[in-house]
């Protein structure tokens, strides 16, 4: 893991605070972090969550009772919670409660990070509608087409409450990758990024992402991160743009059914 001061770290975690509250519908402090709540797009689990800061003192069982005597009430089919520290220790209990326990890293580009690159299409910056089918495909690689399209019907809204910024990029005139830029008190995150199964291996998923950084740079930002699944191979590619891993979160998942 890549070192970082304390005080980077800690506007990286407060960045992801202030995302949640700003797109979800409403949050619920309880004694051990807080629940956010999303009555409008239930299936959207990233908008429907538990998040603890610490749970160096509580123990999974204390946070399963919580997720479901918060997250039952409000009709919510799934269980989800996102632990920023000390949440190693709770992985046996969740997944013997037949919870799925995955690994969320933090990765932020590395000062003078070189981005030019040769830009194998161009990029240009679009309204949410310009990019909806490409996130209805990405939905759709894991579920139906109707849980796909209410995924990207909470896309849509909270496009509108994040300050969320859209790239994208075409391939005779089809969208072909895209990615959004968040904002936050000098901090760009990039996100949502995704190439359709027909362009990929094609440098246009990293073509959105450079031009996504170059907005953020432009706009001043300090900071420019992104999330990934430490499983997953996405993280390579973004190593090769510059990022490096700087902080790790725990998140345990209850599917419905």
């Amino acid at each position: 893991m890549a070192e970082t001061t304390t005080t980077e770290l800690a506007r990286l975690r407060a960045h992801r605070r202030a995302l949640f509250e700003r797109s979800t519908g409403r949050a619920e402090p309880f004694a051990h972090g807080v629940a956010f709540f999303t009555p409008a797009h239930p299936t959207k689990w990233d908008l429907n969550l538990l998040v603890v800061e610490d749970a160096s003192q509580t123990s999974a069982e204390a946070l399963l009772a919580e997720a479901e005597r918060l997250q039952a009430p409000a009709g919510l089919r799934h269980r989800k919670i996102e632990v920023h520290q000390g949440g190693d220790r709770l992985v046996d209990g969740f997944k013997a409660a037949g919870w799925s326990a995955e690994r969320l890293i933090t990765m932020l580009l590395r000062p003078g990070a070189d981005q030019r690159g040769e830009a194998p299409a161009e990029v240009r910056e679009v309204e949410f509608p310009a990019v909806r089918d490409l996130m209805e495909q990405w939905y759709g690689e894991a579920m139906s087409a109707a849980e796909a399209r209410d995924l990207a019907d909470a896309d849509a809204d909270t496009a509108l409450t994040s300050g969320a910024r859209y790239f994208l990029t075409e391939r005779d005139g089809v969208p072909a990758a895209c990615c959004m830029l968040l904002p936050g008190d000098g901090i760009g995150q990039v996100e949502e990024v995704y190439a359709a199964q027909p362009f990929r291996g094609h440098g246009l998923a990293s073509a959105v992402v450079r031009t996504a950084i170059a907005a953020a740079q432009e706009r001043g930002d300090e900071l420019i991160m992104i999330m990934a699944d430490a499983d997953d191979w996405p993280q390579r590619l973004y190593e090769r743009l510059g990022f490096e891993t700087v902080d790790e979160y725990r998140t345990f998942t209850r599917k419905p059914g």
